[in-house]
């Protein structure tokens, strides 16, 4: 049993660094998905940078702020959804064998998906927003507190859980044309029955940002005046870093929930029941980066 317990543990860390290295391996073969996560992101710069300091935050009341950090924090999680939706538009132009198409992609987006979306970045943010809550809570002033940093750690991890479970969600809805209900719900299942699989992914592609996202810390951290006198080109080093932790998340959420999902079409296949799938260490798994289309095959377009 623990050689067995072992062997299963490494193959989940093995899925984790496969879908990693696949995503990087596309990227470098289409640089150009990320082009609507690079417009969303200065997009989202814009309004944190003029919008936020023209709020009177000393004159709201806390009920107030929370209602207007909701809001706005809301209108975040949408544009990035809806940056991340258009790259799963582009992802299935290349896996259904058609042409890569930007304004296809963004169509489908708005009309098509962003009626689901936005229910879904609405509970984002509520969950969010409740978490920066209980942090302020629960920590101090005083940042160089061991226990504080302990409980921080614990909520940036919990938001980093939240946004990858969203991502999960997010290929039911761009694939299938599901609600956001059962997006949730598939995405929770997937979850569940595969959380190996998915703390692998989360945790490769968290270690993988810290290491990308070093240099800037320690220049933060060692020489504040640098930064100040730098600040555009290291805002430029900080939309490569935002745009990149983005498209892996999504990446690799998007091939987890194809392998699910095939498994699951599998079993219903078998079994005539598609929530009752085994694991997905019993078959060799579709990839979105094999050049297979796996997507029409499994999943079946359903956009010409």
């Amino acid at each position: 049993m623990g050689v067995s317990w072992i062997e299963e543990t490494c193959g989940d860390w093995a899925d984790g660094v496969r879908m990693l290295r696949n995503s990087l391996r596309f990227l470098g073969q289409h640089p150009s998905t990320l082009l609507p996560l690079v417009v969303i992101w200065l997009v989202s710069v814009h309004i944190i940078f003029s919008v936020l300091p023209a709020i009177p935050w000393q004159t709201l009341d806390v009920v107030p702020a929370i209602v207007l950090i909701y809001a706005i924090n809301s209108a975040l999680c949408l544009l990035q959804l809806t940056g991340c939706s258009i790259l799963l538009e582009l992802l299935q132009h290349i896996e259904t064998g058609r042409p890569m198409r930007l304004w296809v992609a963004l169509r489908d987006t708005v009309l098509r998906n962003l009626w689901a979306i936005l229910p879904l970045a609405l509970v984002w943010s509520a969950v969010e927003v409740l978490l920066w809550i209980l942090q302020a809570l629960l920590t101090s002033k005083d940042r160089k507190s061991t226990s504080d940093s302990v409980v921080r750690a614990w909520f940036d991890m919990a938001q980093k859980v939240l946004r990858m479970g969203t991502y999960l969600a997010l290929p039911a809805i761009a694939w299938e044309d599901v609600g956001p209900y059962q997006a949730v719900r598939r995405a929770i299942r997937i979850g569940k029955t595969e959380i190996a699989s998915f703390i692998s992914a989360t945790s490769l592609s968290a270690l993988f940002m810290f290491f990308v996202g070093l240099p800037l810390t320690i220049l933060a951290y060692a020489d504040p005046d640098f930064v100040k006198a730098h600040w555009k080109p290291l805002l430029v080093y900080a939309m490569v870093i935002w745009t990149l932790k983005t498209y892996l998340e999504q990446m690799m959420m998007a091939e987890l929930y194809l392998w699910a999902r095939a498994k699951a079409w599998d079993a219903f296949e078998v079994a005539g029941d598609p929530l009752r799938h085994p694991q997905l260490k019993t078959r060799i798994m579709p990839s979105l980066f094999n050049g297979v289309p796996d997507l029409s095959e499994r999943l079946g377009a359903r956009r010409s």
